[in-house]
């Protein structure tokens, strides 16, 4: 975000008319920092209102261009409710400015009807792969987590207008569906709970969306480990258009600094889930999250994760350093950990993660398998046009990166196989991606 804010501000002075707007997981001291180089932030909760919003900015504006008022206004005005004008249209948008708000970039789904920010239907970035929210906020409150205080409890989407969107996307040929929550394993369908109908969890869920009609595969993000039921891992070992995938963040491999985060779990459990799942759902790949230099980890604890990571072996780790965020539990820990020791032991993970991912990878060469295209690049050897191939590159069911490396003529249409599935023979690991050809 704060990498966005210096392109936003040369467009500006560059006299561009344009209007910045931030939401999300915005804490109150990041929204002061950020105040001076956004027009508005606003709560993710409060998204549906966007186009009274930037109505109410732009009479805000007008009123400022007339008084220029001082400019350290703008600070304290930022995410907070302007002066209500003296008079409204039937949209409830100030008067004169009922057609500006038309023009704000909401795509409402008229078939959706939850009534919160979840019913909007996003304008998506590609035509290949589409993110499907189906529940947001957490119960959880791990100690360093910003997301109870932001996104609020947890909000489930009904399982009936969850497949009704995947229904029309894949009537839209799309081909990969990433299910979205900060959470999915706790997805409770409420509409059944408030017919008193057995509850449609997470599972049954994935179950509905496999049946679906089409040529597609799903993945999902992200998953709690205490909530990864064992009806989860049979599902998704029996569903041909659920890809073998799973994010499960360890985030410590020491029992104690897992009670300091609130995890829930312990190592032992944890270790026994991951044995479930790789024993039942074959050629399955997994990642993790982990957080070093958390308060108070000592080297026998952070040696603890270390030895999570060679025993489990994990195809990719998102390893960060730990920095107290303002308003959680653990801020008010000592965060007594240098950066210097912090950095050492996230490069201690990441030389053990390369070996690890490679040799998980290397086990790959020579087998073959399914292969959804992303996209195309030309490589030139040198500067002649005729000397220039494409190449194209995509994901596996493991969702892994791979390059395509069969060779086409730079005048072949560039998007013959992009959003394609292909059947390819890998033939080189690295430790992050694959090579591999495509075969008939």
């Amino acid at each position: 975000v704060y990498g966005q804010t210096q392109f936003f501000d040369k467009l500006k002075k560059k006299g561009k008319k344009i209007k910045t707007v931030l939401t999300g997981c915005i804490l109150p001291k990041d929204r002061k920092k950020l105040a001076n180089h956004f027009d508005l932030i606003l709560d993710i909760k409060d998204l549906p209102k966007l186009p009274q919003k930037l109505a109410n900015l732009s009479f805000r504006n007008l009123n400022k261009s007339n008084s220029d008022p001082d400019p350290k206004s703008r600070e304290t005005q930022i995410g907070t409710s302007p002066k209500r004008p003296s008079s409204f249209n039937k949209k409830g948008c100030p008067e004169g400015d009922s057609a500006r708000a038309k023009r704000v970039p909401i795509w409402s789904n008229p078939n959706l009807s939850t009534k919160n920010y979840l019913h909007i239907q996003p304008k998506y970035s590609n035509k290949i792969s589409v993110y499907v929210p189906i529940m947001t906020g957490c119960n959880n409150f791990c100690s360093y987590c910003v997301v109870p205080y932001t996104r609020g409890r947890e909000v489930s989407r009904p399982s009936e207008e969850i497949i009704r969107e995947i229904r029309d996307l894949i009537k839209r040929d799309y081909k990969e569906i990433i299910l979205l929550g900060q959470n999915v394993n706790s997805y409770i369908n409420p509409s059944r709970i408030k017919t008193n109908k057995n509850t449609n969890d997470f599972a049954q869920l994935l179950e509905e969306i496999n049946d679906i009609p089409g040529k597609f595969w799903v993945f999902f993000t992200s998953s709690h480990p205490k909530d990864f039921s064992q009806e989860l891992i049979d599902v998704i070992a029996k569903g041909e258009k659920i890809c073998k995938y799973i994010h499960l963040p360890a985030q410590s491999g020491d029992n104690k600094i897992l009670k300091k985060m609130n995890r829930g779990y312990t190592t032992k459990y944890f270790r026994e889930l991951i044995r479930d799942i790789c024993n039942r759902i074959p050629g399955v790949s997994v990642s993790t999250d982990i957080i070093v230099g958390f308060p108070g980890e000592t080297e026998k604890q952070f040696e603890g994760t270390l030895g999570l990571l060679k025993e489990v072996k994990f195809d990719m780790a998102y390893i960060a350093r730990y920095s107290p965020r303002e308003g959680t539990q653990s801020a008010r820990l000592k965060d007594n950990i240098s950066q210097e020791e912090k950095k050492r032991r996230e490069n201690v993970l990441t030389d053990v993660l390369k070996k690890t991912a490679l040799e998980n990878n290397k086990e790959l060469v020579g087998k073959e398998m399914e292969v959804l295209v992303k996209g195309v690049k030309n490589i030139c050897v040198h500067s002649s046009s005729n000397s220039c191939k494409l190449v194209y590159y995509g994901k596996t069911r493991g969702f892994k990166d791979i390059l395509i490396t069969n060779r086409y003529k730079s005048n072949t249409n560039k998007h013959e196989l992009v959003g394609e599935f292909i059947k390819i023979k890998v033939t080189e690991a690295t430790p992050w991606g694959l090579k591999g050809r495509r075969i008939s």
